[in-house]
């Protein structure tokens, strides 16, 4: 017999964005419906900002539980040249909502490395210069830190090896035009899925 127990039921589907597979999946059990919004990568993907040999998993979730969203974003699971696993991290925030706007209550985020100190992404003596650049690309799913490199070698007229990116920090321009019937959060959501941030960024 099946009383007293409740069949859960998941669907939906994961389209392909560059390295990434991203969309809704619906949760159902009984008589309650979960939409979750997920993001991962196909596979483990270089990190660019470390030496050669260390690769991640990467994940982001996020859903709305009556009046409150839960985002978990940059949930990733690395591996090292040497070690199995040598790290894992996240990004959590809960957002409340108050009328039309959502305000964030929490914010926190996870940063484990398994390796004693931090891995020095080159050696050697290196000049430090603050590089202000702009870029247009076309789709932002597929450009790579290794293009950013090969770009600021290429202007910088050095070797691509003795360019080392320390930190980068991106400021984006967007326009977007929609139909007058198209209200605020309808805006902010569709925006916020087509970049793959949470809405509170947009």
């Amino acid at each position: 017999s099946n009383k007293g127990k409740t069949e859960v039921s998941v669907s939906g589907t994961l389209k392909e964005h560059g390295d990434w597979r991203q969309g809704d999946i619906t949760i159902v059990a009984g008589s309650e419906k979960q939409i979750l919004w997920a993001r991962g990568s196909k596979g483990f993907l270089t990190q660019e900002m470390k030496p050669a040999g260390y690769d991640a998993l990467w994940f982001s979730f996020g859903t709305d539980i009556d009046k409150v969203r839960v985002n978990v974003t940059d949930l990733y699971v690395e591996r090292g040249p040497d070690i199995a696993w040598s790290g894992f991290g996240l990004k959590c925030q809960v957002s409340d909502k108050n009328g039309n706007q959502w305000k964030m209550i929490y914010g926190g985020m996870l940063d484990v490395d398994f390796v004693p100190g931090v891995a020095p992404v080159k050696s050697g003596n290196f000049a430090a210069t603050n590089l202000e650049l702009s870029l247009q690309v076309s789709d932002v799913t597929k450009m790579k830190m290794s293009d950013v490199i090969k770009s600021i070698a290429e202007a910088s007229n050095v070797p691509v090896k003795d360019v080392v990116v320390k930190e980068m920090k991106f400021e984006i321009t967007a326009r977007y035009a929609f139909d007058t019937g198209v209200t605020l959060d309808q805006a902010r959501t569709a925006i916020a899925k087509a970049n793959s941030v949470v809405e509170s960024q947009v």
